[in-house]
């Protein structure tokens, strides 16, 4: 893991991006989230975890981000998954609060602001984002529809939006989490089961513009069902 400087270690936000084959989307993501966070002006670090990318997304990201110490960067040595860029992102932040988001600009960084407000008054330790007016293809909004019925009956999660990756956390929240598999799909389950206070805030959401999803039907389904499984397994346990 190669990781660049910081110019000081007091941060008030972490913001968490795995990143995978998205080269195009790069420098728009960045210059967005730059915007946003010199115009809030609390201290950010911005930590972009590139997952083992083929497509030159790694030289992109430093060329963007020459110069800018706010921004920390990991590169794995290959394609490890969602779960394990998430943990490494993680371990790095030194934020209050730790944000996530994925890399294909699909999310508004202006939305940032609106998950800080609500983080701060002290009612939820973890925040989720809603797509209510979600731009994805019609498969991918039906299987969601599902996730979302499925994880209320079975993990009572009053969110409406599971599948939502733009999120904000506490420190707090996060000590102790150490995602592996697709574990980063049951966060909120796991938090949950911990005592945390969940609530939503809802986010813009917009056409990919570039690329395709790096994480489909196969992670979403199969490849989720064993951490779904010791998930029930260790509630049943705990009765």
């Amino acid at each position: 893991m190669k990781e660049q400087p910081l110019a000081s270690d007091t941060v008030d936000c972490s913001i968490v991006i795995p990143i995978f084959n998205e080269k195009d989307n790069i420098p728009l993501l960045y210059r967005g989230l730059k915007r946003e966070t010199e115009g809030i002006g609390n201290k950010f670090e911005i930590i972009f975890v590139d997952d083992g990318s083929w497509d030159n997304s790694i030289a992109i990201l430093q060329k963007e981000t020459q110069g800018d110490y706010c921004v920390r960067m990991v590169s794995l040595q290959r394609h490890l998954g969602k779960s394990f860029a998430l943990q490494s992102g993680f371990e790095l932040a030194r934020g209050q609060y730790v944000m996530t988001l994925d890399g294909d600009c699909q999310y508004d960084p202006a939305d940032i602001r609106l998950f800080l407000e609500k983080i701060k008054d002290g009612r939820f330790d973890v925040l989720c984002g809603w797509r209510t007016h979600r731009c994805d293809p019609f498969s991918k909004i039906i299987f969601s529809k599902l996730a979302n019925y499925l994880r209320r009956a079975v993990f009572a999660e009053s969110i409406h939006d599971v599948g939502c990756s733009f999120r904000i956390y506490s420190r707090e929240s996060l000590k102790g989490i150490c995602l592996k598999r697709e574990q980063h799909r049951f966060i909120t389950a796991i938090l949950k089961k911990k005592g945390f206070s969940i609530g939503e805030v809802a986010v813009r959401h917009y056409p990919r513009l570039s690329g395709k999803s790096k994480y489909g039907i196969w992670n979403r389904l199969v490849k989720s069902i064993p951490d779904f499984l010791s998930l029930i397994l260790s509630k049943k346990q705990h009765r």
